[in-house]
C-alpha cells in the first residue's frame, strides 16, 4: 500500500485550456486526508522538490531546521519533530511517510 492509499488521497489530472492541472484529492473520512491534500495542492513544482530536500536534510540530521513554510500559503505548514512531524498543526506522521508521499507526488506531477 502506497502512503497515498494509506491516507485516502487521490490524485487526478485535469486537462483544461491546453495546460495539465494536478490535483490530490482527500477521503474526508480518513483522518489526515485533507490536511495531506491541502499539502499537496499548494506545492508547486519546485516547491515539492524544496519540501523532499528540507525532509531529507531533518532526517538526515544536517539541519537544525524546526519547520517548513510553504511560499504561496500561509495556511500551510510542516513542523518537524524528528521522526515525526505535524501538517498545518493538526495531522502527525512520520518523517518517512512525508517522504515517500511527497516523492510520490512529484512522480505523479511529472508524468
Amino acid at each position: 500500500m502506497t502512503v497515498k492509499q494509506h491516507y485516502g488521497l487521490k490524485f487526478e489530472t485535469v486537462r483544461a485550456e491546453g495546460r495539465k492541472f494536478h490535483f490530490a484529492n482527500p477521503e474526508v473520512s480518513i483522518p489526515g486526508s485533507m490536511e495531506l491534500a491541502q499539502l499537496l495542492n499548494h506545492l508547486g513544482a519546485s516547491e515539492s522538490s524544496y519540501l523532499l530536500e528540507s525532509i531529507n536534510d531533518v532526517i538526515s540530521s544536517s539541519t537544525s531546521e524546526i519547520s517548513y513554510s510553504l511560499d504561496n500559503s500561509q495556511g500551510v505548514w510542516v513542523e518537524y519533530a524528528p521522526p515525526n512531524c505535524t501538517i498545518s498543526g493538526s495531522q502527525t506522521m512520520t518523517l518517512i511517510d512525508l517522504k515517500s508521499l511527497v516523492e510520490e507526488w512529484i512522480s505523479f506531477t511529472n508524468s
